[in-house]
């Protein structure tokens, strides 16, 4: 043990070195003696000296080893190795862990402690504990960020009374006030977790780490009695020591099929527990990009048409992640799968000629099995396109789980393109099938995820599309429905409306990029429908509008296209007639948001209204959907600009004069000569918003006043 250098106190060791005066040695005395805590936090806290200089004399006041706190990076496995009530409480901190050596480092005020030490080793299972001095100001600065979750920036002098937050933090565990950072057990809300180990030294220690979580431990010798003991027991996770007694295997095929997403460890020492999870993470993540770009190689180098591999590679991660599969086992499986019809490159003739991919998973298993592939994804091949024959609904082994996984993967990107785009109507026929063969060729669970994933996939996909909002305006749904499932289908997202009110509403909320009006009536009362709604503010001109009606009044109702319609079609088998029309408008709109772009970007931060009015600033700068400051000036009244604020491409505050929000972009949209501006801003920058109308609200209602000016001056 390192002894204790008593023969000078810390005041006189930095004086002597000149560190700090005597001056200030009086006032930092002075508060300790009003606020307690230790002398060289106070000359710390005060500025007096800096961390390191403190640290210096303390450890050669004490003769041990020190670390310095302040900024050093402690990564969150280290900190997870005591509870975070222990290191409140004792006032110690982990910083390091020597996995060479099996070496934790623990940073305290007291590396003497001999009891503090015991009771590290008995909290982390590890004999092997070093202790390090650290200032207490650092000390209590860690401990209440990375355990209490303390804004760390913001904290004053209540870190010089640690005891006194903790006091405060065991209030709120027993009251239910979950101190932030904390979790906090509750009774409907508590994880279970199963160790399985005949080691009696260890279970103590692991069963104090999960409790200290708020984790309710089950404890038990045997693999085989823990089998007869799992009941559909949901557990969070499930450890496995390797001296047990017992089917271990059997145990742990049971325990997935109650709960794929349970993390089982089949596991050596304690620490290789705690600290290996995070090697899995990063293992995964990096075989999957190496395997990707190894079948894209492989793929380019013998010319073949598609690269299969990645299609089914992407589907298994997404699955594993949507089955919520511990990393050890999703690393096996996206290795298989990526890796599953390998021999065609071996044999790239014989592949192009055979159509029957399961003959070349058949002689890929048999390469591997040559090359002493692992056995694991060898077996997960085997398994691939296995007659599950409605078994497995009491355990379910890894090999099968994996191969079924990559089975229904491997089907559907054999039955679409490699550059195609799901559809909903294509993945509903997909769907049926899938659901036909669920339990014969699909394991429920697996069917279940399958479908959902690749649903969200698609409506996530159609949400990314550029002008693809339709807004039905129909008083009959019926003749709607079937419309409404094709335009969905072909990824146009539908919103139906019935009334005028709330079709003007809905319309300036959801920002739409085409109108369809769909209407059974005689043609009078189509056309005062429509002019109703014009009535109340709806400028076609500004927007796609198409009218669909009965054969018979189309030819009547072609007044209308001079309000800016569209076109009017007739109700009768005009679907593909109708999307052909959408598609053309969806790409002349996309390009020409694109060509304003590139005006934008040649014109770098300013540009002249000649070239690019309001209404084109608004609309590109919107649809880039950037955060940014837009100054407008008028040739005519440049002593007062348009200043416009856009918060991820929406007007969020705009001012012209003494005009504020939407009247102040009215009074500006008239503009034609002039300059502007484009500043890059942070949110922070912006002031108070004053505008929550949408920016198609604001230019429809702006188009609508300018068309009501013109009128005007016309008539004058």
């Amino acid at each position: 043990m390192a002894e204790q250098n008593n023969t000078l106190r810390l005041d006189q060791i930095l004086i002597y070195e000149g560190l700090i005066t005597e001056e200030q040695v009086k006032l930092a005395l002075a508060e300790q003696k009003e606020k307690g805590g230790k002398f060289g936090s106070h000359l710390l806290y005060n500025k007096f000296i800096n961390e390191t200089n403190l640290v210096r004399a303390l450890a050669k006041q004490m003769n041990c080893r020190a670390v310095i706190l302040t900024n050093l990076a402690i990564p969150e496995k280290v900190l997870e190795l005591i509870p975070a009530k222990f290191a409140v409480a004792k006032k110690v901190i982990p910083f390091d862990y020597d996995l060479n050596n099996n070496v934790i480092r623990f940073a305290c005020d007291n590396p003497q402690d001999e009891t503090l030490k015991k009771e590290l080793i008995f909290v982390t299972g590890n004999g092997k504990i070093e202790l390090f001095l650290a200032a207490e100001l650092a000390l209590n600065t860690a401990i209440a960020k990375h355990y209490l979750d303390y804004d760390t920036e913001n904290l004053d002098n209540y870190l010089l009374e640690l005891p006194k937050i903790y006091d405060e933090y065991m209030v709120k565990q027993f009251t239910g006030e979950a101190s932030a950072g904390i979790p906090v057990g509750n009774e409907s809300n508590v994880q279970k977790v199963l160790i399985v180990s005949d080691c009696k030294d260890t279970i103590p220690h692991l069963k104090t780490l999960f409790e200290a979580d708020n984790f309710d431990v089950d404890t038990i010798d045997s693999a085989d009695d823990a089998i007869s003991k799992l009941n559909d027991t949901t557990y969070h996770s499930v450890y496995i020591q390797d001296t047990v007694s017992g089917d271990y295997i059997d145990l742990i095929d049971r325990v997935r099929k109650i709960s794929p997403s349970t993390e089982i460890r089949y596991y050596e020492s304690v620490p290789s527990l705690i600290l290996d999870r995070q090697a899995h993470e990063v293992e995964a993540s990096l075989m999957a990009q190496n395997l990707k770009l190894l079948t894209s190689l492989l793929t380019d180098k013998d010319k073949l048409s598609e690269n299969h591999n990645e299609i089914v590679g992407k589907f298994v991660q997404k699955l594993c992640g949507r089955l919520e599969l511990p990393f050890k086992e999703r690393t096996s499986i996206i290795n298989a799968a990526y890796i599953h019809d390998l021999a065609k490159f071996y044999y790239p003739e014989e592949y192009k000629e055979n159509s029957d991919f399961r003959a070349i998973i058949t002689k890929t298993i048999k390469l591997l099995v040559s090359l002493n592939y692992s056995p694991v994804i060898i077996e997960i091949l085997r398994s691939m396109y296995k007659d599950l024959k409605k078994k497995y609904t009491k355990r379910l082994p890894i090999e099968i789980l994996g191969g079924n996984i990559i089975t229904i993967s491997d089907l559907v990107a054999h039955s679409m393109d490699v550059n195609e785009k799901l559809t909903f109507e294509k993945f509903e026929t997909i769907k049926r099938k899938i659901n036909d063969l669920t339990g014969d060729l699909f394991l429920t669970e697996v069917a279940e995820a399958f479908v959902d994933m690749i649903e969200e996939s698609i409506i996530h996909d159609s949400e990314k599309l550029p002008f693809n909002q339709i807004m039905l305006y129909n008083r009959y749904p019926e003749l709607s429905d079937s419309l409404e499932t094709r335009l969905n289908s072909d990824q146009f997202r539908t919103l139906t409306v019935d009334n005028p009110n709330t079709f003007l509403e809905l319309f300036k909320r959801s920002k739409p990029d085409f109108i369809i009006m769909i209407f059974d009536d005689s043609d009078d009362a189509v056309k005062n429908e429509i002019q109703k709604i014009a009535a109340l503010g709806l400028n076609f001109n500004t927007l796609p509008t198409f009218v669909m009606t009965k054969s018979e009044t189309v030819t009547a109702l072609a007044p209308v296209i001079e309000m800016g319609v569209e076109d009017i079609l007739s109700n009768e088998g005009n679907i593909e007639l109708l999307i052909a029309k959408l598609r053309k408008l969806q790409n002349e709109i996309t390009e020409h948001a694109s060509q304003k772009i590139e005006i934008a970007d040649a014109s770098g931060t300013k540009g002249l209204l000649k070239d690019m009015d309001l209404i084109d600033l608004i609309q590109v700068m919107g649809s880039g959907k950037r955060t940014l400051k837009l100054t407008v000036t008028s040739e005519t009244n440049s002593e007062f600009p348009l200043m416009l604020f856009m918060d991820k491409g929406n007007i969020v505050f705009a001012q012209y004069a003494d005009n504020l929000g939407a009247e102040a972009v009215y009074k500006a949209i008239s503009w034609k000569d002039g300059s502007w501006r484009v500043e890059s801003c942070e949110p922070d920058d912006i002031p108070e918003h004053n505008n929550e109308l949408s920016n198609e609200s604001i230019l429809m209602e702006g188009c609508r006043l300018l068309d009501e000016t013109r009128n005007i001056n016309q008539e004058v």
